[in-house]
């Protein structure tokens, strides 16, 4: 059959391409998560993260624009989870420090991802106000509270398919979490 050789030669060296690039995308994105899990951590010791939240800035971008023409890399898998763990961190910091929430587009990620790290960012921040409260701190708690009950009201009205993102379960854990936090504090308040 003429041309067949040659056809199958070409998808092959395209399959090569792209099993190369699976494979950085899943070194890459180990990388990431361990940064993001570093930074977290560092809210949470109230220890400075800065230089980490540069790096990991310039490695998702790095990593996405290398991986660009692959789109499901991007939305499936090991590369989806790094920018899910890097959405929670950010989304931690500017809650936590009162800085301007950064959209999906100014960290250069998927909104998947950003909604996905927006839900998980409120166990974090639950992690945060309890730690508060045990210090002593109640004024910063109930302030973190609000932007905690504020980002779980606005999950809570997301009704996409499962196909699209698979958000239904992250909703009843963030309206788990809301509620029992709203008893600590109330507890606290009546000390």
């Amino acid at each position: 059959m003429e041309g067949l050789k040659e056809i199958v030669s070409s998808v092959e060296k395209e399959l090569v391409k792209t099993e190369e690039k699976r494979e950085y995308a899943l070194a890459e994105s180990r990388k990431i998560i361990r940064l993001s899990k570093r930074i977290i951590h560092s809210v949470h010791l109230e220890e400075s993260s800065e230089n980490d939240r540069k790096t990991i800035k310039e490695q998702i971008s790095a990593l996405i624009g290398n991986v660009s023409d692959c789109q499901w890399i991007l939305i499936s898998g090991p590369l989806a989870d790094a920018m899910m763990e890097y959405a929670e961190a950010e989304i931690l910091c500017s809650s936590v420090y009162g800085e301007k929430l950064p959209s999906y587009e100014d960290l250069g990620i998927t909104p998947q991802a950003w909604i996905m790290g927006m839900a998980d960012t409120i166990g974090e921040i639950r992690r945060v106000i309890v730690t508060r409260l045990m210090n002593g701190r109640t004024d910063e708690a109930f302030s973190l509270f609000s932007v905690m009950e504020a980002m779980c009201e606005e999950l809570l009205m997301f009704d996409v398919p499962d196909a699209i993102l698979p958000i239904r379960r992250k909703q009843d854990v963030a309206r788990g979490i809301v509620e029992k936090t709203r008893s600590d504090l109330m507890a606290a308040k009546l000390k």
